[in-house]
């Protein structure tokens, strides 16, 4: 929770100053840190998935389990990209465009399912990539559209820009886990 707090808080004040340059940034370090600590996450579930599935699912079903985890992985790591647009509209106080694309998402998911439900687990883990592929197609395309332009990443690297938006990650992770823990 610590990621998605800060691009809220910077976005929203870059939204502000109406310093988009500097949004882009946000946006662009979000996605980048995003990425590569899921795929640590999902190297380290990957790679343990055996012995997990061996004490959550009953004997009959880990098979399957396991050989729909990797897209399963591959699912959860796209929505936690698309969770960065997301967080970027909340920031730019867009809160609805995000509502319209959970509810048009939820229903994606339902038709989906049902479409795909004969297939069993299967089924379940086809509609699932596709509402995430929905998500994250519809989260890019709404910030895109709030944008105005194309044009939502910027590449330049800012140090000092960077070791803020980490820092408040940071705060926002041990407030978290704190609160969790109490």
């Amino acid at each position: 929770s610590g990621v998605p707090v800060s691009i809220v808080k910077f976005i929203a004040e870059d939204h502000i100053q109406e310093d988009m340059v500097k949004a882009r940034a946000i946006i662009t370090m979000s996605i980048g840190i995003t990425a590569l600590l899921n795929f640590l996450i999902c190297i380290v579930l990957y790679f343990n998935a055996p012995w997990i599935f061996h004490f959550l699912i009953p004997s009959s079903e880990p098979a399957v389990a396991l050989q729909i985890f990797p897209y399963a992985l591959a699912a959860f790591w796209l929505l936690n990209i698309s969770n960065v647009f997301m967080f970027t509209l909340d920031g730019f106080q867009a809160n609805y465009l995000r509502s319209i694309l959970n509810i048009t998402a939820s229903f994606t998911l339902l038709i989906s399912s049902y479409f795909f439900l004969h297939r069993g687990l299967w089924g379940i883990a086809i509609a699932h990539i596709i509402y995430t592929f929905y998500i994250l197609i519809g989260s890019i395309g709404l910030l895109i559209y709030y944008l105005k332009t194309p044009l939502i990443l910027n590449l330049r690297a800012d140090k000092r820009l960077f070791s803020d938006f980490v820092a408040y990650s940071l705060k926002s992770q041990v407030g978290s886990i704190t609160t969790l823990l109490y």
